[in-house]
């Protein structure tokens, strides 16, 4: 309980009008850079997964900090794995989708608290900034009583923003996508 009002704090420090006139820069530049590389001279796109990709880049761009092409691909392909077994059969038996999406669990957690000590290490070395990305956010954010969030709670709340990231994506976002590209003005 206690913990949900500090990562409610949190957001809203990530998400202040400040905050997000220096996200939208970073987000926009990405999305310009995906439709010229992705998009832009091809005859045909397959509009979902490029979008599904998009909004996966922005997002560990946004959450981590990571803008290793191979990481997020990475993410993304154990984030795939994992929603496939989140609507399987709950068999944990070697061969089953359940069972590949435990391994995928286990394999991400690895991954982000990697670079949870990653990120921890940086602050305290003065490379990186506490407002950066929501991963520096949430490990420097302390509340009025200064309780701060424990490592396995950042784990949590990321576990689900990568999902929301990756899942969400299905029907709004290739509108935007096709304006944008169409009037980059307009953004």
């Amino acid at each position: 309980e206690e913990s949900i009002g500090i990562v409610r704090a949190a957001l809203s420090r990530f998400l202040g009008p400040q905050a997000l006139q220096n996200h939208f820069a970073k987000m926009s530049s990405g999305i310009q850079r995906h439709i010229n590389e992705k998009w832009k001279g091809k005859d045909e796109v397959t509009v979902l997964p490029l979008v599904k990709d998009l909004v996966f880049s922005v997002a560990s761009r946004l959450f981590f900090g990571i803008t290793e092409e191979h990481l997020q691909e990475q993410l993304h392909n154990l984030l795939e794995v994992i929603l496939v077994g989140s609507f399987s059969v709950p068999l944990n038996i070697p061969g089953f989708s359940y069972h590949k999406a435990m391994q995928a669990r286990a394999t991400l957690a690895d991954i982000m608290t990697s670079l949870i000590e990653k990120r921890r290490n940086e602050l305290r070395a003065g490379t990186a900034s506490e407002n950066q990305d929501l991963l520096s956010v949430l490990l420097t954010f302390t509340d009025e009583r200064g309780n701060s969030l424990a490592d396995k709670e950042i784990l949590d709340n990321f576990s689900m923003l990568l999902h929301g990231s990756y899942d969400s994506t299905n029907s709004p976002l290739p509108m935007l996508i096709k304006v944008r590209a169409s009037n980059p003005e307009t953004i």
